[in-house]
């Protein structure tokens, strides 16, 4: 049997489905489970995954059907599979979605909110667990009062609380009474006891990723399930660089303007400080003088090596005092409204001699006929129709102006 792979009898019974770590533990002691034919009684034997284990004279097998879940687990709910107080469990969240017997991979604290993951699959959970993995996960800190920051380098460097040594992969503020941790080991309240060394009261622990996986999207007490190319990057031990990708805090760009502004401070100090276009003062109008004294040719290397010169094209820029969107115009007087227009008439077809109907009078009067006109009265006399309408201040067929 490898030795590598090999893990207690109650643990593969559990990963199977049968029942709890503890209620296995009692059917194990009852005399119900046999490995290779053997009947097993004592609850820490260890078997590997080529050893035959029975229930009842029924084979344990692995569940065929793998679930990994990330669940956002709220604070207030155990992670165990049963509490003799009677506290709300984790697994409670999912057990009405899910029919497989499904653990969680590490632990939180019952008061610890954020990123937990569930699954059936025991590689996937040994793989996440094992030391050698140095698995991240990233937590956001909120104490009651300031956090020195002096005990971030401290943490950073190791410290030790009661005789166990602490160490942060990475730790910095985020805000006078907020800290974002990242830690590679799972010891058990860590967190607390590092910061409780220093009287810094914690009020709130939130995990807030693991690996490459981030809990932003998922809801308290709501899960999603894992992603294949992340459970593959969480198999692998692939884990997001040490620098936080997020947005940065209130407190910490303040704290780099403050920064950002004495760099450039002590930059300055020994330049000469240049005029300001916008003053439109002397300085500037000297500065415009010597920008259009500038050389009328120059000369730039072109991708090929040669050198090629250009000269300078005539500046199109308005002279100053010109008005925007001046145009040539005639300083006459606006037209009176109502005068006639004074744009000149478009060029006749004939040339500037006006346009005469060659056509004779029989032409013209069968074209107002097929018009619906009435013909030309050849003696020049006004009917009394057309009298009628001058007098109503018409003209002919009764068109108004």
């Amino acid at each position: 049997m490898n030795q590598d792979n090999a893990i207690r009898l109650q643990v593969r019974m559990a990963r199977a489905g049968i029942a709890s770590r503890r209620k296995c533990e009692e059917l194990i002691a009852e005399g119900r489970v046999t490995v290779n034919g053997k009947v097993v009684i004592v609850p820490g034997t260890k078997v590997g995954p080529e050893d035959d284990v029975r229930l009842d004279g029924r084979t344990v097998r692995d569940e065929k059907r793998k679930v990994y879940i990330a669940l956002h687990k709220p604070a207030g709910f155990l992670c165990s599979d049963d509490d003799p107080d009677g506290r709300p469990l984790a697994k409670s969240l999912l057990e009405p979605v899910f029919k497989e017997r499904i653990f969680h991979v590490g632990r939180l604290d019952y008061m610890t909110s954020g990123l937990i993951f569930f699954t059936n699959d025991g590689d996937f959970a040994r793989a996440l667990t094992h030391p050698s993995k140095k698995m991240e996960k990233e937590y956001e800190v909120t104490c009651k009062s300031p956090i020195p920051e002096e005990l971030m380098d401290r943490f950073l460097q190791g410290l030790v609380v009661d005789g166990v040594r602490y160490k942060a992969k990475k730790a910095e503020l985020i805000g006078s009474r907020v800290a974002r941790i990242v830690l590679t080991e799972g010891k058990n309240r860590e967190l607390r006891r590092v910061f409780l060394s220093v009287a810094a009261s914690i009020k709130k622990v939130h995990r807030v990723r693991i690996g490459t996986v981030r809990l932003k999207g998922i809801e308290s007490g709501r899960f999603r399930h894992l992603k294949e190319y992340e459970i593959k990057a969480l198999m692998e031990g692939k884990g997001e660089s040490t620098s936080f990708h997020r947005k940065k805090s209130p407190y910490e760009r303040r704290k780099e303007s403050r920064e950002g502004n004495g760099a450039k401070e002590r930059q300055n100090s020994g330049k000469k400080e240049r005029p300001s276009s916008r003053t439109g003062g002397k300085d500037f109008r000297e500065r415009s003088e010597h920008s259009s004294s500038r050389p009328s040719r120059r000369s730039h290397e072109s991708r090929d090596g040669q050198r090629k010169t250009y000269e300078r094209q005539p500046s199109n820029r308005r002279p100053q005092g010109e008005k925007r969107f001046s145009r040539d115009r005639d300083d006459s007087p606006r037209q009176e409204r109502g005068a006639p227009s004074r744009k000149p008439s478009s060029p006749s077809p004939r040339g500037n001699r006006p346009y005469r109907d060659s056509r004779s009078e029989s032409s013209r009067n069968e074209s107002r006929e097929r018009r619906g006109g009435r013909q030309a009265n050849p003696s020049g006399r006004q009917s009394s129709n057309q009298r009628s309408n001058m007098k109503k201040g018409r003209k002919d067929h009764g068109r108004r102006h």
